[in-house]
């Protein structure tokens, strides 16, 4: 299935992601302001404005705005990444290819979120997903020296009890070491993770309660805006315990994706504190465990050599 080109129509984050995965996947390595003009002025890109717009502003003048606003979207990443965890070189409006090896964290988010986490077969996109998001946040939540407790809580379980209340015993008892499991809710032996994906949380020398604790959503598939509102910490406790922490978790919100200005004025307030491609991989980089490292580049490599896969078609 072939690559299609970008319409005029989209957005700066998603005309970018798209120059992005040129530079990846081209022999050239690069994605460029030529490239981008070229493709944005082909019949079905100008096909995608509405016929009352053609008349009255040139297709040019769409071009260019929309080149303008890519570019301007890339200046974003790099601050928002730092320019050591982006893996491309912006110079004279083209983006240089610096992650050879498809190894950082940026180039798996990428893929995973232009592709959907079943894109490798027999490698789990959403679970690799999972082990980036906890180790972003216990290193925005510590430091990179001292980072915070995490516990990766989504089902299927690859550490701990497998079942549900198993495992909320385990995060109360021996992980957080606060709350209590309500091991006779009626539905609780049916529940996988309740929406429950990430926990980080940082005690003290004491080891008693009332401390810092965050619970995270992880959102991969092209309907993650939907999910914003699933996890909220202090209903999920008062559902599943019946003795709560003593200070109510904070919420996280997980995203490989890019998200655009407007949806991030409304997704603040909804979703908690919002981790998305450029967070995480700026507070994810330098502490990745090797083992996580070689899995991260296995699944990109193949996520972005398969050309089977469209960059349209993410799936849930």
């Amino acid at each position: 299935m072939k690559r299609r080109s970008p319409l005029i129509t989209d957005k700066p984050n998603e005309l970018l992601d798209y120059l992005e995965l040129c530079a990846l996947t081209d022999r050239d390595g690069n994605g460029s302001v030529s490239q981008l003009k070229s493709d944005l002025g082909i019949t079905g890109s100008q096909d995608a404005l509405g016929e009352e717009e053609q008349p009255i502003t040139p297709i040019s003048d769409y071009v260019e705005a929309a080149i303008d606003a890519a570019f301007t979207e890339a200046e974003y990443r790099i601050r928002a990444c730092t320019p050591d965890h982006y893996p491309f070189a912006l110079e004279r409006k083209t983006l240089f290819r610096r992650d050879k090896d498809l190894s950082s964290v940026y180039s798996f988010l990428l893929g995973l979120s232009l592709f959907g986490e079943a894109a490798v077969d027999k490698i789990d996109g959403a679970k690799l997903f999972e082990e980036v998001c906890a180790c972003a946040a216990r290193v925005y939540f510590g430091s990179a020296e001292s980072p915070a407790d995490y516990h990766i809580f989504g089902f299927p379980r690859r550490i701990g009890p497998k079942d549900f209340c198993g495992a909320l015993e385990d995060l109360c008892l021996r992980k957080i070491e606060e709350g209590k499991p309500d091991t006779k809710f009626p539905t609780i032996h049916t529940m996988k993770d309740a929406g429950l994906d990430v926990v980080t949380w940082r005690s003290f020398p004491d080891k008693r309660s009332s401390k810092f604790i965050a619970f995270g959503q992880c959102a991969t598939g092209k309907h993650w805006w939907g999910k914003r509102h699933e996890l909220q910490p202090g209903d999920w406790c008062r559902t599943w315990m019946t003795k709560m922490p003593h200070v109510i978790p904070l919420k996280m919100f997980f995203v490989p994706h890019s998200v655009s200005s407007d949806e991030w004025v409304e997704l603040g307030y909804q979703a908690g504190i919002i981790f998305d491609r450029f967070r995480i991989s700026h507070f994810s980089e330098k502490n990745l465990p090797k083992i996580l490292r070689a899995s991260l580049q296995k699944w990109s490599r193949s996520a972005f050599t398969k050309k089977e896969f469209s960059y349209t078609e993410t799936t849930e």
